[in-house]
């Protein structure tokens, strides 16, 4: 099992305490990835945490409107939670 820190902690205030399980923030991304795969809301809290700044920034200088910048990277990880469960392990 692994560790949550407190500011992943407060993007999961809204899961269920009684059985959710705890992520740290410095998990490497391929690991988090494959708990996202199995249905690990922490875990993708903390993916969107840790790339949503930098994600935003980049598409935002590609498509210089602020507004479709949000789209993009709010449609870049609903694409991944709603994808997990296509997701293979093994590749």
């Amino acid at each position: 099992m692994l560790a949550i820190t407190h500011s992943s902690e407060r993007m999961i205030r809204s899961a269920d305490k009684s059985t959710a399980r705890t992520v740290d923030e410095h998990v490497a991304d391929d690991v988090l990835i494959k708990a996202v795969a199995a249905g690990d809301k922490q875990a993708m809290h903390v993916i969107y945490d840790r790339h949503n700044t930098k994600m935003y920034r980049h598409v935002l200088r590609l498509m210089s409107n602020p507004a479709v910048a949000e789209d993009v990277v709010s449609d870049v990880f609903l694409n991944l939670w709603r994808a997990r469960c296509g997701h293979h392990s093994n590749q």
